[in-house]
């Protein structure tokens, strides 16, 4: 007996395929600019104090990504779309290195820090509409 599969149903799965590949990517690209950030500080090319400067910019860098990379592989609801893949790449960061360092802590900072996302999100739906 055949399956018969929903349109939908296909364009729900290959959707969250995209978001998939993209999230991990992005998140691959963050820890990989942590390491190098990482070396920097313990070959003194970088200070403490530039950590204030570092961290953000490593964050929307891993949701410009997420961004990007879904911006590509979607055609419909683009802006949506690329906004989530924005914040949801930050919420994964979150969540991975909370593991790593073995802490939560919700609060003001990864509200502004999902924001942050979500308008890394936009910003590339805009640009590369």
């Amino acid at each position: 007996m055949k399956h018969n599969k929903k349109k939908s149903d296909k364009h729900m799965h290959s959707i969250f395929g995209v978001f998939i590949r993209a999230e991990l990517s992005a998140l691959a690209l963050t820890l990989g600019l942590i390491a190098i950030c990482a070396y920097l500080l313990f070959q003194g090319v970088l200070k403490i104090d530039s950590l204030s400067i570092v961290n953000p910019v490593i964050k929307a860098l891993g949701a410009l990504a997420a961004a990007i990379i879904v911006s590509c592989m979607v055609r419909e609801k683009r802006f949506i779309m690329c906004c989530i893949a924005g914040a949801g790449h930050t919420l994964l960061a979150y969540v991975i290195l909370s593991l790593i360092v073995g802490s939560f802590t919700f609060g003001t900072g990864l509200l502004i820090d999902v924001g942050i996302g979500i308008l890394a999100g936009a910003v590339v739906a805009v640009i590369m509409k």
